[in-house]
This record gives C-alpha cells, sequence and structure tokens, in this order.
C-alpha cells in the first residue's frame, strides 16, 4: 500500500500545538479514532510503546518522530502526520536517556508487517531530506503537506 493511500488532509494537522510527547500522540491518536481507524486501546498502546522504545530521530536539527504499536485495534490501515507550531522534546531513538525537540510526527496504524516497515522506512528517507523536511513544516495547507510527504506535487 502507497503513502498516498493511507494518509489524506482529515489525519494531517499544521501548526499544531503541543506540550509535550504525550499530548502530540494522543491528539494524533484522536484524529485516527474520530475518523475510525483505531480503537481507544491503540492510542495507549502507542503510548506505552513510546515509553518503552521512544521514537524521537535526530537529523541534523530536523527532527522527527514515528510512532506507532502493535496494541489495540486497527479498523484500517491509515498514516497520520503532525506538523508542530513549536518543537517538542521526544525521547531518542538511539539514546533514551536523552531527547531531541521534533518538529514532525508521524503516527503509524498499520496492521501488516511488511506493510509496517515499508512505510517506516520509506518516511524516515523521506523525512531525512532537509529541504522536504523544510518544505512541509511550511505548508500552509493540510493538502500540500499530505502531497509533499506522499511525493506528489503541486
Amino acid at each position: 500500500m502507497l503513502l498516498d493511500d493511507l494518509m489524506n488532509e482529515e489525519l494531517t494537522r499544521l501548526q499544531m500545538q503541543a506540550e509535550t510527547d504525550e499530548s502530540v500522540i494522543r491528539s494524533l491518536g484522536s484524529l485516527l479514532i474520530k475518523n475510525d481507524f483505531v480503537d481507544d486501546e491503540y492510542v495507549e498502546s502507542v503510548w506505552e510503546r513510546e515509553q518503552e522504545y521512544p521514537t524521537g530521530i535526530e537529523n541534523n536539527g530536523y527532527n522527527f518522530a514515528i510512532a506507532h504499536a502493535s496494541g489495540g485495534t486497527i479498523y484500517r490501515p491509515a498514516v497520520a502526520m503532525g506538523v508542530l507550531e513549536e518543537p517538542v522534546e521526544f525521547r531518542k531513538i538511539d539514546n533514551p536517556n536523552k531527547t531531541t525537540p521534533v518538529k514532525i510526527v508521524i503516527m503509524l496504524a498499520l496492521t501488516e508487517p511488511e506493510e509496517h516497515l515499508e512505510a517506516l522506512k520509506t518516511l524516515i528517507q523521506k523525512l531525512q531530506s532537509t529541504d522536504l523536511f523544510q518544505r512541509i513544516c511550511s505548508c500552509t495547507t493540510t493538502e500540500r503537506a499530505v502531497k509533499l510527504i506522499c511525493g506528489s506535487t503541486v
């Protein structure tokens, strides 16, 4: 399944305001719940996993996190994205005792292991491009942000 089959404007927030990593995860989770992609338990399992296995990725100041889990119920596969107004500290994937200020957070809700791994790989590769990262952060419409991350142009 391609990213553009998994993402849409209803699952994307720009200029998102949050104080903590937990509030970011719960906010993205509420988008997935509201649009009937997952249940409450899935969002709780994402937060629990984040505490045990952090997902903050440092990338020369263009830092992001890709939160995910395997618990709870996923009704339909989806990917939610939040572009934060101000960076929020997430614990680092490679050093959980340290944090990194994250500007873009992705939440995966995928059922197939191969699809999950492919989405992780694709999103990490895309978000490591500082040009694409900056373009997503400067978007004024969710439509444009989704098109950019999915590889389409507007």
